[in-house]
């Protein structure tokens, strides 16, 4: 059950990388929300200054802040952790499964483990070919 899980979470963060990477250059920089003082459009930059979205009207001050905070570079290194954290939660389990070991890692971190692949899928429960079966136990 894990294994396809696992698939499936990585192809969510897979997803979510290319998305952002297509969103702006990475190499740009965090973008910044910054406020038009003469009572003109809000705007959102990038780190070297280019111009990423326009507010014209269309996204609240807090949404275009919200925009700005989730971008390309952001969203990166958030799929960088959370494969991070995968990795070593498959680390966990596996060893706890493996009956030759030195006592390094016992049947409760392989649960946490587990609780902690199913949380990090339950963020993306509304996307095509989530099992309820994954949600997480509490």
């Amino acid at each position: 059950m894990l294994d396809d899980l696992v698939v499936w979470l990585k192809f969510q963060l897979a997803r979510e990388e290319a998305m952002a990477r297509d969103a702006g250059d990475g190499d740009a920089g965090r973008w910044n929300f910054e406020t038009d003082s003469g009572g003109g459009c809000a705007q959102i930059r990038n780190g070297v200054g280019d111009v990423v979205v326009y507010g014209e009207g269309n996204a609240t001050d807090e949404e275009a802040a919200h925009i700005a905070y989730h971008d390309p570079l952001f969203v990166s290194s958030d799929i960088s952790a959370k494969r991070r954290i995968i990795i070593r939660c498959l680390e966990v389990i596996e060893t706890a499964s493996d009956h030759h070991t030195v006592e390094s890692c016992d049947e409760d971190d392989a649960v946490l483990a587990e609780a902690v692949l199913r949380a990090l899928a339950s963020a993306y429960a509304d996307r095509p070919g989530y099992r309820e079966k994954w949600r997480p136990w509490c």
